[in-house]
């Protein structure tokens, strides 16, 4: 049995927008002791919206938190319906947005963005 995303970010100590640093280890070669400890920011559940002057006021600070607290971060995984409605304006201010993380973003789509059918709409 899985988890869901939530569910994840919760038992990780993130909520919402709210970040987690997660320290990794990843070998320097087979058989080698020493490690490089990796920043990893978890985020979810970005939803923005093109129209909402207000939506990317959160993920902005979430970027301005990142980019100035956490020098060491090399990723930043952000987990589905990181728009609302996939509309082609709110993808635009996604890429844009996501452009001004510091760390590498690999985002994970959820089902708000895969557009208005793929949500109930």
């Amino acid at each position: 049995m899985g988890t869901s995303r939530r569910g994840f970010l919760r038992q990780a100590g993130g909520w919402g927008l709210g970040l987690t640093a997660a320290h990794l280890s990843a070998g320097l070669g087979w058989g080698q002791a020493e490690t490089e400890p990796i920043g990893v920011v978890l985020g979810s559940d970005v939803h923005l919206v093109s129209d909402e002057p207000l939506s990317p006021v959160s993920f902005r600070a979430f970027v301005a938190d990142v980019n100035e607290n956490l020098p060491h971060a090399r990723y930043a995984l952000l987990l589905g319906d990181l728009v609302n409605a996939a509309r082609p304006a709110d993808l635009t201010l996604w890429a844009g947005l996501q452009g001004e993380l510091r760390p590498t973003v690999y985002g994970v789509p959820g089902n708000h963005d895969f557009g208005a059918r793929a949500c109930g709409g």
